[in-house]
Order: structure tokens, then C-alpha cells, then sequence
């Protein structure tokens, strides 16, 4: 479960991607690094383009890093610990990950690269992801339908300015299975346009 939702105190991200071998199992991202680190030494993947916020990937000598032909996905997320958990899932899930921490780097990046998937955070230093994804979609057409929001703000305001995009999104605390289930409904979305 990923929970970033500042009503319960700030970000806390738990990871707990299968049935739990002992109660003990829960990491929170406090001790996510330690728990990484004596499995395997870190490493952080290179994204192309503009110099933004890395993906450190601990753990990536296990498995193939994605193909270049594996889609491009845009994330815009603040909160670091969030931000590391989500990118880690979706590499392993086989997307490349680049992100972006604030609006403006994420218009950099959409200005340098041609992005499959953007998953936005709705709430974000510089403003909403919203207004970003309308200019994403000036830019790259292709993200009307490949776009998945973030959000741990339910308030009707909220919900009918995300329900104005016409994208789906994950209510914080959200489930990881269903952000890998969300992120590749947005591929084949954006594979059809």
C-alpha cells in the first residue's frame, strides 16, 4: 500500500507487494533504505534529456533493466519516498520511469521527450496537475488518453477538476496492484490513439 496522505500525519509509504511472510513484513520507507541496502548496493538508472529527479533503483542487478522500446513514462510526483517506491514498481513492471518533482520540469521534460504515460500527483509545489496535463496534451496529444492522476485530496473540488480531464486516478492510499494495473490500462489506451 502507498499512503502519502497528509491527513494521516505526512507521507509514510508501506510496501507490501504479496502476502506477508511474518507480521514483521511492512517496511515503511524509513527503513525501506536500510532493509535495500543489505540486499543489494544502490544504484540509480540514468534517464535521458533534462537533468531532473533520479529513480535510485536498489536491487536492479536482478532483473533486466526495460528495453528503450518499453514505454516512456512521465512521473510528477513531490514526495520523494513515494516518488522512489512508485518509480521501483513500474520499472520492475517494465515501463522506463523518468520524473519530475515540480510542473516546471515536468514541461521541460514533455518539451525534450516524447512521453507514452504521465502519472501526476494532482497537488504539487507549483500548482495543480491539472493545468500541467492540459499543456501536456497541447504538446503531445497522445496523453489525453494516457494520463493517470494521484491525488489524497477527495474534496469535490478535487473530484470534478480531475472528472473535467476525463482520466482515471488513484486516491491515496492506493494499492500497489492497482497502480500497476492503472499505469498499463493507460499503455493500451495510449497504444489505440
Amino acid at each position: 500500500m502507498i499512503d502519502a496522505n497528509p491527513r494521516f500525519g505526512g507521507a509514510r509509504v508501506a510496501v507490501n507487494d504479496g502476502p506477508p511472510r511474518d507480521p514483521d513484513d511492512r517496511r515503511t520507507a524509513s527503513s525501506l533504505p536500510d532493509a535495500a541496502a543489505e540486499q543489494a548496493p544502490p544504484r540509480t538508472r540514468r534517464a535521458s534529456g533534462p537533468a531532473t529527479g533520479q529513480v535510485p533503483d536498489r536491487g536492479a542487478e536482478d532483473r533486466p533493466a526495460p528495453e528503450a522500446s518499453s514505454p516512456l513514462l512521465l512521473l510528477v510526483e513531490d514526495e520523494p519516498a513515494v516518488a522512489h517506491i512508485v518509480g521501483r514498481v513500474l520499472s520492475r513492471a517494465g515501463f522506463r520511469v523518468v520524473h519530475a518533482t515540480r510542473i516546471s520540469e515536468a514541461r521541460a521534460i514533455l518539451s525534450a521527450q516524447v512521453i507514452d504515460i504521465m502519472l501526476l500527483d494532482y497537488r504539487l509545489p507549483d500548482g495543480r496537475a491539472d493545468r500541467l496535463y492540459t499543456d501536456a496534451v497541447r504538446l503531445q496529444p497522445a496523453l489525453a488518453v494516457s494520463t493517470v492522476f494521484l491525488t489524497g485530496d477527495l474534496s469535490e473540488t478535487t473530484e470534478a477538476s480531475l472528472a473535467a480531464t476525463g482520466c482515471p486516478f488513484l486516491a491515496k492510499p492506493f494499492s500497489i496492484d492497482a497502480l500497476v494495473k492503472a499505469v498499463q490500462h493507460a499503455a493500451k489506451r495510449g497504444r489505440h490513439v
